[in-house]
């Protein structure tokens, strides 16, 4: 139940900073009535500081208990593509004056008229609604997963390093010395450094504890997250190559992607992309 609790939190907390930040970077807005439609001309302004212009439409559908709720459809014009667009709307507007002239005909005026319940229309309109339904709900669905990973990581290094704080090893600063005298945990020079270097083996173990403890409320807030991750890349690679656990390393650096937001995931994804093609590169280079 607390999990449900903290995803709702989690996900009205998106929707709120969406709302702010669209309220924020409306520039100039305009807004046109039409009958159930409504549309909303809002000129935005992009990070580099340029202008584009977005076209809303809010069409108000009534429900047969007699609520209502509302569609909106956006579309987004840049600079470049004003000319062409104005141009084909003059165009297009104007040949339908032509041939049907100011007047407004309506099918719901002739004498023969008969509602269709299954036209067209209303079956894309209720294609379009059960898209964005699946949408919507597979979305929520992601958002879910995301969070729930998440919250797990952050238990995970709750727990861990509670743990160590309650036991004997950690809180005296010794832990890190008597793990780097196991041989399955440590290499020959690794023994003799921490022998001859005690004060080092005291440090990282407080380090860890600080590290774990601190991580699961620091990874919440924006402006700490990724320099705990960069922290938790470090101290998990260390972990790798000083005492020989890569695997935990690895799946712990795996999940930190669920930390990360859409646009920083494609970074990355692309970053790996980048990479992958250059190594396909060198070796086609060599082969030839």
């Amino acid at each position: 139940m607390s999990l449900f609790f903290l995803f709702i939190f989690d996900l009205n907390k998106r929707i709120m900073e969406e709302k702010k930040y669209n309220a924020a970077d409306d520039i100039y807005s305009k807004i046109l009535r039409a009958g159930r439609r409504t549309y909303f001309f809002d000129v935005r302004s992009t990070k580099a500081g340029d202008y584009y212009l977005t076209i809303s439409e809010s069409k108000k559908f009534t429900n047969e208990d007699g609520s209502f709720y509302f569609k909106k459809h956006k579309i987004y014009l840049y600079k470049e593509d004003f000319q062409g667009f104005s141009d084909l709307l003059n165009e297009m507007t104007k040949y339908i004056l032509d041939e049907k002239g100011l007047e407004v005909i309506s099918e719901i005026h002739q004498k023969d008229f008969k509602k269709e319940e299954h036209s067209e229309s209303n079956k894309s309109e209720v294609s379009t609604e059960e898209k964005d339904s699946k949408d919507s709900f597979w979305k929520t669905i992601s958002n879910f997963a995301l969070f729930a990973i998440r919250l797990e990581v952050a238990f995970l290094y709750l727990v861990a390093g509670f743990t160590k704080l309650t036991g004997d090893l950690w809180p005296s600063g010794d832990a890190f010395y008597y793990v780097s005298q196991i041989g399955e945990y440590s290499s020959p020079w690794l023994m003799e450094f921490i022998k001859n270097n005690l004060w080092v083996g005291v440090v990282l173990t407080y380090l860890t504890i600080f590290y774990q403890t601190t991580f699961p409320f620091a990874i919440w807030f924006k402006k700490l997250k990724y320099k705990w991750m960069v922290v938790g890349v470090v101290f998990h690679i260390s972990i790798g190559f000083l005492n020989g656990i890569m695997d935990f390393g690895l799946i712990m650096l795996t999940m930190y992607f669920a930390f990360y937001n859409e646009n920083r995931s494609k970074k990355v994804y692309e970053f790996f992309s980048e990479i992958k093609s250059a190594g396909k590169r060198i070796i086609n280079a060599k082969g030839d």
